[in-house]
């Protein structure tokens, strides 16, 4: 597969979020990447996300997809 439309694109450049309350709760959402640069040659990347998906929870796991030579595996 080859992504070609925009839908398919995001597919690869969002990551998932699952994460684990205090209590024990699970939940999950997702996220993207944002990269900023600052100072001239420096560049920091971030995962932008909602504040009610990683909110009071005491744990966090991105998930990722990849891709092979332009193929997702």
């Amino acid at each position: 597969m080859q992504p070609k439309t925009i839908a398919e694109q995001l597919f690869f450049s969002t990551v998932r979020i699952d994460t684990v309350t205090a209590d024990g709760a699970q939940g999950a959402g997702t996220g993207f990447f944002f990269g900023h640069k600052f100072g001239g040659d420096k560049q920091a990347l971030f995962v932008v996300t909602n504040k009610h998906v990683v909110m009071g929870m005491r744990e966090g796991r991105f998930s990722f997809f990849k891709q092979k030579d332009g193929q997702p595996t």
